[in-house]
């Protein structure tokens, strides 16, 4: 209600009841003639008040008002003039705005109380589309028998305060009210919960009310309505604003003296003229996101109907912090999990974010510059970025990023170490390995699943350059006898091609490769294209194509395992033990070819260097044109350097692979015109009616031709260990690694 307005209204209406009915009449003519007599309310409390006795009372025929209020089984009634209160009117809420008439019924005083008791007579509700308005207590109210008839029971509202001291009886609190210029009389206000929750022992408050006067024993008091009361409560205290221009918020706290209340937060921000609410919270501490510096803020307490001044500050604390430094991300697939790591210069408090959908999702808190949470792919695959903001003295910095395209992946544990190697699960996590931070470290890594490869753009790991140890895979793989398969490459331009570009000085162990169809230059193979100085034992390959596309007299170097091997050094030389391929096409269109089942070439470049082929085999195809040299089923070509020598020693080893293609080149075992062996190699076998040649290589005693009939029985095999490196199925399979099933 527009306070002013209300004013003027009252004042008019307060004149025309003083000019015409300060003391109102009887409405209708007396108790003669057999009629109903008809008063209005005031007209029927003031009967009461002067009969023989008023707590025993009158009978009323007829009394009607409007229903302004609902108290349990208890109503008040209301005319253009007064009130009356109706004992056991057995209302509702729903009820409020009718219209009650109630007849034959009693009007008495209860505790000299003015009232209507429903425990006789009949009632009746009606639509009433009249207005009552309460009226402005602004007089001293006295105990004659019109003033108590007017005001005993009177929709009111009345200004003032209340004064700190208790009222006149049990239950009330005082409140001094303006009876005119520079006079105040005092009235009993009921304590509720509404002004308890604000009312201060002691203190002025000043307030508006709205209820209804009650004559009581003798005691004028004030009985509030629910939720209509109005005070002008206490100012917050204590205020305090500090701008972060970094995250362009407003961190605002104060107290209040005021339970229960919710508090108004206002804005006047920089350039603009308007001050705007910006916030209504029961937060005591907020933190606001602004468009703009702000140059005031003020607050103003709530409670109900009732408010503060707003209380205005405009010094205002600008605070800035500084962003982290460093931040990396790294997404482990394998486990769901997102770890980060950052730098910063103090002590702070760090806020972790995800960015979806251009809003950042906040996440956790840490202490510590990494957090780590869990996150599954599919809601990765959504992810725009991830964010640390620092928050220091409760001041939150600046959010820095890592946008999806520059998070890396990370592997599934472990550190790199012999006795925790960095752990694979995913095709992400393997590719890895390529990374420079760990392709040339001599790191040690197990894969823990099966992988497939199948649509993945390839690049193989590591790769030839004048320094090795500084571009080829230089560590430690243990395939954990799991299988990596369907690797398609097609680079006809490409060299040193395989899952490994390059092997130098590592190890490949217990991996198992299937399903590769690789077409590249030169230095082809399933697990590599070249290899020096490195250990590869128990790797296979399986039905797989490799293919290199030099044509010519170039050198091909291409085989169903590896396309080239070198040994060159006395301290790590080049192993390759218990490994095979099987089911693989090797094809080659090179006439100097270096081209077989299981590798290419393998040369000893040194005195005293012996590199070893053991306990392997080939199964499969090598296509080759026609003049080719250098082509055999299991190794094209051994050769040594010319000036310093070197061997290798290949025993208990066999090859079963026919060749698609005519040439006096071709050897069943191994290719080339001199086999640059140890002289304790042997006890090697190749299938002479597979190979369609009786010449294993141009060394005779290096191996033994044997029919197909005779390469699946095991007495062909002498001396090999069949109790712990190989088996057979006699009589119907070449014999077999044991490891490999």
């Amino acid at each position: 209600m527009n306070r002013g307005k209300l004013f003027i209204f009252l004042a008019v209406l307060t004149t025309f009841l003083l000019v015409f009915s300060c003391v109102p009449q009887n409405q209708g003519g007396g108790n003669g003639g057999g009629e109903t007599v008809k008063k209005d309310i005031y007209g029927w409390k003031l009967d009461i008040l002067n009969s023989t006795n008023p707590d025993t009372g009158i009978t009323i025929p007829e009394i009607s008002g409007k229903v302004i209020y609902v108290s349990g089984t208890n109503a008040i009634i209301s005319d253009a003039t007064t009130a009356i209160y109706v004992y056991r009117a057995n209302l509702s809420e729903e009820d409020l705005g009718k219209k009650l008439t109630v007849k034959n019924t009693i009007g008495k005083t209860y505790s000299k109380s003015l009232e209507i008791d429903l425990t006789s007579g009949t009632k009746e509700l009606s639509e009433d589309n009249t207005i009552i308005e309460p009226v402005l207590l602004d007089v001293a109210l006295d105990t004659v028998k019109e003033t108590r008839a007017l005001w005993d029971i009177r929709y009111a509202y009345v200004y003032g305060e209340f004064t700190g001291n208790a009222g006149q009886v049990s239950g009330t609190y005082e409140f001094k009210y303006s009876v005119g210029e520079s006079e105040y009389a005092t009235i009993s206000v009921y304590k509720s919960s509404d002004i308890d929750a604000i009312y201060k022992p002691t203190t002025t408050t000043p307030a508006t009310l709205v209820g209804y006067t009650k004559y009581y024993n003798d005691v004028w008091e004030f009985v509030v309505f629910p939720d209509k009361i109005e005070m002008e409560l206490p100012q917050a205290t204590n205020v305090s604003a500090k701008y972060n221009p970094n995250s362009k918020t407003v961190t605002l706290g104060w107290t209040s003296d005021v339970n229960g209340a919710s508090f108004n937060v206002y804005f006047t921000l920089e350039g603009a003229t308007e001050t705007v609410l910006a916030t209504t919270t029961t937060l005591t501490n907020v933190v606001l996101s602004v468009e703009a510096t702000p140059t005031s803020v003020g607050i103003q307490v709530v409670k109900g109907i009732s408010k503060s001044k707003v209380l205005t500050i405009s010094e205002i604390q600008i605070v800035s912090v500084d962003p982290v430094t460093n931040l990396d991300a790294k997404y482990d697939d394998y486990n769901e999990k997102m770890y980060l790591n950052w730098s910063y210069g103090s002590i702070a408090e760090f806020k972790i974010y995800k960015k979806v959908s251009g809003t950042y999702e906040f996440l956790g808190t840490t202490t510590a510059k990494s957090y780590s949470f869990t996150l599954p792919t599919s809601e990765y695959d959504n992810v725009e970025a991830v964010a640390v903001a620092p928050v220091v003295d409760g001041e939150e910095g600046p959010k820095e990023e890592v946008e999806k395209a520059d998070i890396g992946y990370t592997f599934a544990g472990g550190n790199g170490t012999k006795d925790d190697p960095y752990l694979i699960g995913t095709v992400n996590q393997l590719k890895l390995l390529g990374d420079d931070n760990y392709k040339t470290k001599g790191y040690y890594f197990k894969l823990l699943e099966d992988l497939d490869l199948n649509g993945v753009a390839w690049t193989p790991i590591g790769t030839y350059s004048s320094d090795l140890s500084a571009s080829a895979f230089v560590g430690v793989f243990d395939g954990n006898n799991k299988k990596i398969k369907n690797l398609l490459y097609n680079g006809s331009t490409m060299s040193n091609v395989g899952l490994f570009g390059y092997l130098y000085n590592a190890t490949v162990t217990n991996l198992i490769l299937e399903n590769f169809n690789i077409t590249a230059k030169q230095y082809v193979g399933a697990l590599s294209g070249n290899a020096k100085n490195s250990t590869i034992i128990n790797v296979g390959v399986r039905n797989s194509v490799l293919t290199s596309t030099v044509t010519g007299s170039t050198y091909a170097y291409v085989a169903g395992l590896i396309g080239n091997v070198e040994s060159d050094s006395t301290t790590v030389p080049m192993i390759v033990s218990r490994c095979f391929v099987s089911n693989v096409t090797v094809t080659t269109s090179s006439t100097n070819a270096r081209a077989a089942g299981l590798i290419g070439r393998f040369y000893a470049n040194g005195t005293t260097d012996k590199g070893v082929v053991e306990n392997c085999y080939a199964i499969g195809t090598l296509t080759f044109p026609t003049s080719a040299t250098n082509i055999g089923g299991l190794v094209g070509l051994v050769s040594k350097n010319n000036n310093t020598g070197g061997a290798v020693k290949i025993v208990n080893s066999y090859a079963a692979v026919a060749p698609n293609g005519t040439s006096t080149g071709w050897k069943g075992f191994v290719g080339g015109t001199s086999v640059e062996t140890t002289a304790d190699s042997g006890g090697n076998y190749f299938d002479k009616d597979v190979a369609q040649e009786t010449t294993g290589s141009v060394k005779s005693t290096l191996q033994t031709g044997k029919t197909t009939a005779e390469m699946k029985q095991q007495a062909t095999f002498v001396d090999w260990d069949f109790t712990n490196i190989w088996k057979i199925d006699e009589g119907v399979d070449y014999p077999r690694l044991k490891w490999e099933f």
